[in-house]
């Protein structure tokens, strides 16, 4: 680690990392009539939800959440959007892409909890992880359904449409020697993709490059992104249209980028329109490891 250190890059010579600030843009709409998300801190018991460790949400609408304390509350239009719910235990540190339907003057709350344990669990190929929601902070009412936090715990899948006009969505995966580098689609509507089946010695894993089908409309696209041992993941809202094809790139190389006076790793991804190539999803820096020095 001394050594790194020793040979880490200053701060001053790294390029600014390419994000997006989450702001949005609220001028025609009445202030009453704004959502809001909270996020929980700590080992919270309230009567409405029951208990959650802390949460975090790091992407909204494919744009960079700054750090915020639990009570801060963060604006939302009405409508769809796409959410990175991220949470940190002794175990796992896991980041689930959710969708969320806000309505006028909700307010909302991100939860992590956990899942039952049982003999089921100690199955062959069965996962077992806490799972995450959004539930009405008012009322405790769930909106956002449970989801787990991995993709090996998952129960209940996205349902691909089967009649009717339909857009495509897939991922891209390489190997390089033993490293592994992908942009995939881990979720659609807050619901896992489904993937390669569970085998006697290692659970359910998404499929890397798989294509999937959308109906036309909103829907909230949650990518996860493996480089080498790094993992992360992404959310963004896309405007599927009949007969488009969209595919999520990921760059060959990782590199060393600043945001304000951190250093990070970071791995680049994009969205475009795989017959025309336009950008759908301008390229973005993922934020995958906070650099110690």
């Amino acid at each position: 680690m001394l050594l790194v250190a020793a040979c880490g890059p200053k701060l001053s010579e790294l390029p600014e990392a390419s994000v997006q600030i989450y702001a949005p843009d609220t001028k025609d709409v009445p202030k009453d009539t704004l959502a809001h998300i909270f996020r929980t801190d700590g080992e919270e018991e309230n009567a409405l939800w029951g208990s959650s460790i802390a949460t975090y949400i790091p992407v909204i609408d494919g744009k960079h959440m700054p750090v915020i304390s639990a009570n801060t509350a963060v604006p939302l239009r009405p409508g769809p959007h796409a959410i990175v719910v991220g949470y940190s235990s002794p175990t796992s540190n896991d980041l689930v892409p959710l969708r969320l339907d806000a309505e006028p003057g909700k307010n909302y709350l991100v939860l992590q909890q956990h899942a039952h344990y049982g003999l089921e669990n100690l199955l062959p190929g069965k996962d077992y992880a806490p799972y995450v929601c959004i539930v009405d902070r008012e009322t405790g009412e769930i909106v956002s359904p449970k989801t787990p936090g991995t993709y090996g715990a998952a129960e209940d899948f996205y349902d691909e449409p089967s009649t009717g006009p339909t857009a495509s969505i897939r991922g891209t995966y390489r190997r390089d020697g033993i490293a592994r580098v992908s942009a995939y689609v881990l979720t659609i509507d807050g619901k896992y993709v489904r993937g390669e089946e569970a085998t006697l010695f290692d659970p359910q894993r998404p499929d890397y490059a798989s294509s999937h089908r959308l109906t036309p409309g909103i829907h909230a696209i949650g990518i996860g992104t493996i480089f080498a041992n790094m993992e992360g993941a992404y959310a963004f809202l896309l405007d599927a249209k009949p007969g488009q094809s969209v595919v999520v790139r990921i760059k060959d190389t990782m590199h060393f980028a600043r945001l304000g006076q951190d250093k990070w790793w970071v791995v680049t991804v994009w969205a475009e329109d795989e017959e025309t190539g336009q950008h759908i999803i301008p390229e973005t820096d993922l934020l995958m490891q906070k650099l110690p020095f």
